[in-house]
Formats: C-alpha cells, sequence, structure tokens
C-alpha cells in the first residue's frame, strides 16, 4: 500500500484479498490432488487451508485482525483467546512474538490508555552556509544551543508530508519531507544541537533538531454501516467455516512426512 487506509471499510476490503485468493490457491491443489492422486499435492492443499486460517485469526497485523475492524474489534479479544490455543498447538515462537505484540497493542490502546505511545521523533539535518549569516550579522548559536522553531505543515500531490521550518533569525524557511503514507499530527519542531563545519568549502553550519509527531487517527475511522458489517462478517464467517471444513475433510488424506 502506498498510505494507510483512511477507515475501518477499506481497511477490510483490502485484508480480504490475501485470505480469498490463498483460499482458491489451495482449492486449486486439492482439485488437481484428487486428479492427480498425487500425495505431495494433499499436503500442499492442507498447508494452503491451514495457512489461510491461521491468517483469519482475528490478531493484528494478520489480514483476520484487520477485517475485524470493520465487523466488530470485538472478535479481537477472541483472537487474543484463540492465539494462546494456537501457540500450545503450533508450538510456534513466531506467532508468539505476533500474539504478545498484539496483546500490547490492545493493553496500551484500551487498558493504560496511553496516548503517548505512538509519539514519534523524526530526526533532521539542515546544513546553512555560513558565509551568507556572517555577512548578514546574524547571531551564530553554539554548539549546546536548543530551542524551539515555529512550523508548519503542506503535503505534496503524491501524498508526501512535508514540515517547513522557519528560523528568521537565520533567514530559514526550509522545508523538510517525513514520507508518504500515514498523516502525522506535527506537535513540535525542536533544534538539538548546532555544528561548524569549517572542512567544508564555504564554510557551513550544520543544524540538527527533532519533530515530534503522532499519526493521525480519525474519529470516524471505526465508523462502518450496518449493513457493511452484516456483509463482511457473513463473509468472513463462511470462508472460516470453509477452510475449517476443508482442513477436517483432506486430514485423513495428507501423507505421513
Amino acid at each position: 500500500m502506498k498510505k494507510h487506509p483512511r477507515d475501518a471499510v477499506t481497511e477490510a476490503y483490502i485484508a480480504f484479498g490475501g485470505p480469498i485468493l490463498g483460499t482458491v490457491g489451495a482449492i486449486a491443489a486439492y482439485l488437481l490432488a484428487i486428479y492427480t492422486q498425487y500425495d505431495l499435492l494433499y499436503l500442499i492443499a492442507y498447508v494452503g487451508f491451514f495457512l489461510n486460517a491461521i491468517n483469519l485469526l482475528p490478531i493484528h497485523p494478520l489480514d483476520g485482525g484487520r477485517i475485524s475492524t470493520a465487523v466488530t474489534r470485538w472478535l479481537w479479544l477472541v483472537g487474543l483467546l484463540g492465539g494462546l490455543v494456537v501457540i500450545v498447538y503450533m508450538k510456534s515462537i513466531l506467532f508468539f512474538v505476533i500474539w504478545a505484540l498484539f496483546a500490547w497493542e490492545l493493553l496500551q490502546k484500551y487498558v493504560l490508555k496511553n496516548g503517548n505511545r505512538k509519539k514519534r521523533f523524526v530526526p533532521f539535518t539542515l546544513p546553512v552556509a555560513l558565509e551568507p549569516l556572517v555577512q548578514m550579522g546574524a547571531f551564530i548559536p553554539g554548539e549546546d544551543h536548543q530551542r524551539e522553531l515555529k512550523f508548519s505543515t503542506s503535503s505534496t500531490l503524491q501524498g508526501e508530508q512535508e514540515v517547513t521550518i522557519h528560523w528568521p533569525g537565520l533567514a530559514i524557511e526550509q522545508s523538510i519531507p517525513i514520507g508518504a503514507g500515514m498523516q502525522l499530527i506535527i506537535h513540535k519542531v525542536s533544534v538539538t544541537g548546532v555544528r561548524r563545519e569549517p572542512a567544508q568549502q564555504p564554510e557551513r553550519l550544520v543544524i540538527q533538531g527533532e519533530i515530534q509527531a503522532q499519526p493521525y487517527e480519525p474519529d470516524d475511522y471505526y465508523d462502518v454501516p450496518l449493513q457493511t458489517r452484516w456483509v463482511y462478517g457473513m463473509l468472513y464467517a463462511g470462508l472460516a467455516v470453509f477452510l475449517v471444513t476443508m482442513l477436517y475433510t483432506i486430514s485423513g488424506q495428507v501423507p505421513e512426512l
């Protein structure tokens, strides 16, 4: 994706692509196995159905967790409990890490309600020619100089967000790109240090700083029409039931490794 979805419906719509196409691939392998009676194809089909069933668990960042955003976020609690069962069954360290990160995210968001958990500090380095500053009689800050700067924000047509910093005393008005995708709320732009580089010709001043920001989360992100919830919920449940049924159906046809 070039950017984060703007609402839960879009996020779920995109997330359906993985398990649906994955299930189609597993079905193709299963039909081919029936036609050829080749044991390895039965195994491939089984693995395909199994992985897609795991991917439908309502756990972020799995596709099932993203689909749940448009059905009901209470499914995340089901995923939290169901994930423990999968961890015991699979004994997978990787899945445990995914589950643990998901559990920590829910704890932070809904229990601790720690709004600062998503704060980001984007560092920047800004070189400035020194001679023009000396000629205009500007005050040259020392190495330990720290201050907050005025700023403005904008976005390009390509969706890239920019922060323009303003330092009138040094006649600086410079735009700094901070990436495309999820939009950030800029809280503060600070200078953390200044250093001279006399070896450079012409000599220059290098300003180091950081941009304090936070991802923008619109309040209506999870507002989903009731009809859409039902449609997505039925498709989600139907796909999950189908995958479990296929796993049960071909379990006896999978060869022993």
